[in-house]
């Protein structure tokens, strides 16, 4: 829909036969952009930006005024300031081999045994992560700096297109320098034009600098700094105040008595106000419902929960794991401490699926690490109701002569996607795993690639 904008604006509204747009979009969809501008727009050309080097023939190439209408697509992380790579172990020349830069045992292959080779020129499935803790072993390279492309044609090539897309624009808020990519674009294009489906995330600080960046006058005509993200939580938003009290302070020549310490700070709540949409956006955007696209947009969809009951010994490990940590998270919060709320949520979410698991909990920064063992009869070779349900249901629709998609959370410290791949496979069922080691941009493929070779993902 925002491709075929600027041909209603050029083409049909303005009687040219050529334009040129820059569309700048999350780097797995380009490949969609490009699929579908050439399919939509009439004697339309679709160029992808591949890397930053082939950002710098641009200006010469954007010289000429378009004889038709042209879309060249480059992916956000691309566009953005970049840094080079380099493999962060460490080799050891005496003895010959990498080390682990966290756990510091040596790195070779787990089915040969044989040494990482000392030449390892770019990153790759295999050497990735260490095999034993899984620590990443790629870091940035200081020295390796490469040019921001989106910089380099706001100098050298500014104002060159008609009109520059920024796709999924809410991920461009913050003063980043993906943020910055959005800054620079004005400088590409004669016009901006932005979509997302996510207007706000709930809190007016994140719509700050998107709107400095859009439209500035509407936040200056306020008073409004760009820097100043505080009047904007106060005028459209919610914010706490928090007054904390840090005690008594005794005057050391016991002249002036005694000193109370306080901090005032303030903690962002979620709400934003419909002033922000009535005096921001409403004059500058569409807002588009799916069903003003027409009835038949989206196939059928429907969502249900399957209520499954733990085995008895797993629901009293289950039980007698969470009230533990939840009472040292009580403990820890009286003192203003939140930091074992995030290790109470992942347990609660991760305990049932690994029940096997020992649990490793540390109650405070001055006590020692506590490790909570499971019973003896929770073992990874059983099959849990979950587990069990699941196989269930795959085999049930491939019966019926249907694919089976299970989409997973937690898959690097708990690998919970590689053991329902293990147990459908036991059990007869073609199974294909995306990773994360695919890159973004080539998931598409990969799906299309797997869709004949595996009936479950």
């Amino acid at each position: 829909m925002m491709a075929t904008i600027p041909w209603d604006l050029f083409v049909r509204r303005q009687g040219r036969t050529g334009y040129r747009v820059l569309v700048v979009a999350p780097d797995h969809l380009i490949a969609k952009w490009q699929r579908e501008i050439v399919a939509t727009i009439p004697h339309a050309t679709a160029t992808v930006i591949p890397s930053w080097r082939d950002a710098l023939t641009l200006p010469a190439e954007w010289a000429h005024k378009p004889t038709h209408p042209e879309y060249w697509s480059i992916g956000r992380d691309r566009a953005k300031l970049s840094y080079g790579r380099r493999f962060g172990a460490r080799w050891h020349t005496r003895r010959g081999y990498w080390t682990c830069p966290d756990c510091g045992r040596a790195l070779q292959h787990p089915d040969t045994g044989a040494y990482w080779p000392r030449q390892i020129a770019t990153p790759t499935h295999a050497n990735r992560h260490c095999p034993i803790c899984h620590a990443p072993l790629w870091t940035a390279h200081p020295a390796l700096r490469r040019i921001s492309p989106m910089a380099y044609l706001a100098q050298y090539a500014p104002k060159r297109c008609d009109l520059v897309i920024f796709d999924e624009v809410h991920e461009l808020k913050g003063a980043t320098e993906q943020g910055q990519v959005l800054a620079l674009g004005q400088r590409v294009g004669r016009r901006i034009l932005v979509g997302t489906g996510t207007p706000g995330s709930g809190f007016s600080d994140d719509l700050h600098l998107i709107q400095y960046r859009l439209n500035p006058q509407s936040m200056i005509a306020e008073g409004i700094a760009h820097d100043d993200l505080l009047t904007t939580q106060r005028r459209y938003g919610r914010i706490q105040p928090i007054t904390r009290f840090d005690g008594i302070e005794e005057d050391a020549d016991k002249k002036y008595g005694r000193t109370s310490h306080t901090r005032r700070t303030h903690k962002r709540l979620p709400g934003l106000s419909p002033l922000w949409f009535a005096t921001k956006l409403v004059d500058r955007a569409a807002f588009i419902r799916l069903d003003d696209l027409g009835q038949d947009t989206l196939p059928p969809y429907a969502e249900e929960v399957q209520w499954l009951a733990m085995e008895p010994d797993q629901a009293a490990w289950y039980q007698s794991a969470i009230a533990r940590i939840r009472r040292l998270a009580e403990n820890a919060l009286k003192t203003s401490s939140t930091r074992l709320l995030g290790k109470l949520l992942a347990m609660s979410l991760t305990l049932a699926d690994e029940p096997w698991q020992v649990q490793h909990v540390q109650p405070s920064a001055d006590h020692d690490v506590e490790h909570w063992e499971p019973p003896e009869s929770l073992t990874p070779d059983r099959r849990y109701p979950k587990e069990r349900q699941i196989l269930q249901d795959v085999q049930q629709e491939l019966g019926a002569g249907r694919k089976v998609w299970i989409f997973t959370t937690y898959t690097q410290t708990h690998p919970q996607s590689t053991r329902l791949a293990e147990i459908l496979s036991a059990a007869g069922v073609r199974v294909a795993v995306l990773t994360g080691d695919v890159a973004r941009t080539r998931r598409e493929a990969w799906i299309r690639t797997s869709c004949n070779a595996a009936s479950t993902w």
